[in-house]
Parts: C-alpha cells; sequence; structure tokens
C-alpha cells in the first residue's frame, strides 16, 4: 500500500497489496485494503472506481457499523475493473475495500470515489484486540517524516463512553485519533511509557467519528481498544498499570485465578495445568521416564551428611528459622506436582524405595523409604525427543494460589462469602476437606 504525496484524505488512492496487508473475512486468502468514506451526505450518488493492471480487482461496500457486505463488483469497469455505484443512506458510514478476484494476488491499484474524501481505514470497534503490521508498502505518514501507518475507523461508540488505546509494538509505534470528518489531529501519543508501547484515551463525543493511525517504521504490533461508560461504583474510573503496559478500569485489574492472562502475549505461560519449564537437560534414567540415580551413592546417606550437625548454629546473618519457612511458603505457591496414587504406584510398579543402612541416626537398618512417582503429562513419555514432563497444578507466579487456590472450584470451597473472608474449623483453624475445604 503506496501512496502519493496527499495527506490523509484524498478522493483518490494509489496503493499496493502484498504479503504484508490482512486476508479478507469473507473470502479468505484474498489480501485487502479499507477506506473510509467522508464528506458525502445522504441521497447523493456515489461512483467508486478501482482499477489495476497487475490484478483483477474485486471491490466491495461495507457497512462500517455491522461489518456487513452492501454490494460488490467485479469487472463493472473497464475490461477487468471494477465499479459500484450507490445512493448514500441517512446515518449510514460507508468502508470501500480494495481486494482481488484471484486468491493470494499482489499488486498496485487505484481507487477513486466521484465525491466526498477517502482515507485509510479498517473496522476497529471499542473493544478488540488485533496484530497488524506497519510496512514499507503502508501508506507514509505526511506528518511524521519516514513513518507508514495503517488506519482504523473506531466503531460503536457511544458519546460520553471513556475508550482506551493501547499499542505494542517491536518497533515504537505512534498513535493518532483524527477527527473522521475535518482530518484534524485529536490526540497522540508515542512516549506514555518508556517501552516501545503507545498509550490514548478520549471520551466520544456527539457527532464525532473518530480515525485512529497507528505508524512507525516498520514491524508488527498488537493493538487493543477498550470502552466503558464511567460510574460512581468505580473509585477510580482508569488505572494506568505499567508492568502490564495498558490503561484498565480498576474493576478489571483482577487476573484469572488459575493464572491465564497473567502474560498477555503468551496467555498460558504460567497458568495452572502447564508443565515445567526445564532449566536443565532432563536426566531420566532410560532418557524418557525412568527414575535416575541408581547408580549414584544412597539419597539417605547423602541427606544424613549435609543436614548432620551438633547443636544450634547460628546464622553468619542473623537470620532466624522464619526465612527457610517463608522460602518453603513461597516454594508451595509456585510449584505443586501431586504423586500417583498408592494404587496406581502400586499397580505399575511406579514407587522408588530407598534402603535404610546401618549406622542410620534415626531409622533403623533394613527399612525403606518408599517414594510414590510424580504424576506426569501423559502426552509426554513416549520416546528419547519426547520425555516425560511433569504438570504445575498451581500457578507460577507469587500470588497466594496456595491459599486461595488455582481454580474456581477450590476458591468456591475455601470462601466464606462473608465479609470477604475464608472458611474454617473449629477452634478458628483451617477448614477441613469433609466440611467443604480445599483438599490437601
Amino acid at each position: 500500500m503506496l501512496s502519493t504525496d496527499r495527506p490523509f484524505f484524498s478522493p483518490a488512492w494509489f496503493g499496493i497489496l502484498d504479503d504484508s496487508d490482512l486476508v479478507t473475512p469473507i473470502n479468505g486468502d484474498r489480501r485487502f485494503d479499507d477506506f473510509y468514506l467522508s464528506g458525502v451526505t445522504p441521497g447523493t450518488l456515489v461512483q467508486i472506481d478501482l482499477t489495476s493492471t497487475d490484478t483483477d480487482p474485486l471491490l466491495q461496500l461495507i457497512n462500517a457499523d455491522t461489518g456487513n457486505v452492501i454490494a460488490s463488483n467485479d469487472d463493472g469497469g473497464s475490461g477487468f475493473n471494477a465499479r459500484l455505484q450507490f445512493t448514500v443512506q441517512p446515518n449510514a458510514d460507508y468502508i470501500l475495500r480494495s481486494t482481488t478476484f484471484g486468491e493470494n494476488a499482489t499488486g498496485t491499484y487505484t481507487i477513486e470515489s466521484s465525491i466526498g474524501q477517502l482515507t485509510p481505514a479498517s473496522i476497529l470497534s471499542g473493544n478488540q484486540i488485533l496484530e497488524g503490521t506497519v510496512s514499507r508498502t503502508d501508506f507514509p505518514n505526511p506528518h511524521r517524516e519516514g513513518d507508514f501507518y495503517d488506519g482504523y475507523l473506531l466503531t460503536d461508540l457511544q458519546p460520553g463512553e471513556v475508550v482506551v488505546i493501547d499499542a505494542l509494538g517491536d518497533f515504537d509505534p505512534h498513535l493518532q485519533l483524527v477527527d473522521a470528518n475535518t482530518g484534524n489531529i485529536l490526540l497522540e501519543d508515542n512516549n506514555s511509557r518508556p517501552s516501545i508501547t503507545s498509550l490514548l484515551s478520549f471520551t466520544v463525543e456527539a457527532g464525532v467519528d473518530y480515525i485512529l493511525q497507528v505508524s512507525g517504521n516498520t514491524g508488527d504490533y498488537n493493538l487493543a481498544t477498550q470502552s466503558f461508560i464511567p460510574d460512581d461504583s468505580d473509585d477510580q474510573l482508569i488505572q494506568r498499570d505499567l508492568f502490564r503496559s495498558r490503561i484498565f478500569r480498576s474493576g478489571s485489574l483482577n487476573g484469572f485465578i488459575d493464572g491465564r492472562f497473567n502474560n498477555e502475549r503468551n496467555e498460558e505461560w504460567g497458568a495452572a495445568g502447564t508443565n515445567f519449564i526445564d532449566t536443565v537437560p532432563l536426566a531420566y534414567g532410560d532418557g524418557v521416564s525412568t527414575p535416575a540415580g541408581r547408580d549414584r551413592p544412597n539419597a539417605r546417606v547423602i541427606s544424613n551428611a549435609i543436614a548432620q550437625q551438633e547443636g544450634d548454629v547460628s546464622d553468619p546473618r542473623g537470620l532466624t528459622n522464619l526465612i527457610w519457612a517463608w522460602g518453603q511458603f513461597l516454594d508451595h505457591d509456585i510449584t505443586l506436582n501431586p504423586d500417583v496414587s498408592e494404587e496406581v504406584a502400586e499397580a505399575e510398579g511406579r514407587i522408588v524405595n530407598i534402603p535404610i543402612l546401618a549406622n542410620d541416626p534415626v531409622l533403623n537398618p533394613g527399612n525403606v523409604i518408599s517414594l510414590r512417582e510424580s504424576q506426569f503429562d501423559p502426552t509426554t513419555g513416549t520416546n528419547a525427543s519426547n520425555p516425560r514432563r511433569l504438570p504445575n497444578t498451581i500457578t507460577a507466579f507469587v500470588d497466594g494460589s496456595n491459599v486461595y487456590g488455582s481454580s474456581e472450584e477450590e476458591l468456591t470451597a475455601l470462601r466464606a462469602f462473608v465479609g470477604g473472608q475464608l472458611r474454617i474449623s473449629d477452634g478458628n483453624l483451617l477448614p477441613i476437606e469433609s466440611d467443604g475445604g480445599r483438599p490437601q
């Protein structure tokens, strides 16, 4: 998509369709550019011509409010060129889509309106997340030398709504909010935070249509919009969360209890039920699933040698026993992989026995310490290239999941639903499972 030196609004545009453009949602495998038509009045007859010497152009007329295709034309102009004529209806906004009749076709085109002004803009609702690409075949931004831009028409907005727009890219995106009727730049931002993100927020005014432009050099970006009607129930209408690179309503800052979407680009990272990440090479006995260490010294002997001491030993930093207890608490907040049941362990031989040797300071020689194997992801452990992996049944975040649970079911079982309190058992102790408490 490459324009002439015209500004944001013009009756004619010269562009290029290539692999950086989105594919049509209606008939896939066809690249497209969208244009918003402004400056026309109800009852006016409009003619749109789409011409190309590289492709067989296909022209579509789209209702900007619903996204529905009102009309389309393939060869209504000269040769294979497209032409549409329509009468402007009251209270209607229009998008003209330049695409191709053939799949995966690329090339140059010219789109021209007999009346009014066109500006590059696809439909973007007030609550949407999308991915885009700014490339050197996009339209150059006449107000930012060396930058190219994608345009969006903001739809489904009501006067008085607060709209928050956030852009995150692998380049430094620049956001501009443009009055779709006058072409004036109302707001712009690319430095709201010390990162490659940009943020805009504004209140919708009656009678104003808005164009959003994402500008930059080249690269991919994520764009998110949120809109809401302010009310007195919010202590704070909007909040800026620097860590999540977005502005939110105060009531929407709570994440999912299972840890999903804590990382907005990788929604499953750290979520309950996902497998542990390996920071060192796996070393199963057979390279696939069996316990390692059968040829190593006895584990109980190693433990005794490391932990053995006579009397109390003061910590050189003055730390108390609370430090290891707190560390254990944190460990239980980020990792939990249960053992298989006794029945499964016995039936499948998934028990590891550690012999108690002579001279053990506590346990009787000749006995064994029996450990059951951990539960594992059943899709793993099939061969050396797919070794056994263990799932984390709680979230990997320091979020109190060992107190509140990592699922709605656990949370519901633990809550008293009175005064924000948790359930307790007799004596003001933790709840027990038979009384609706969390299984231990």
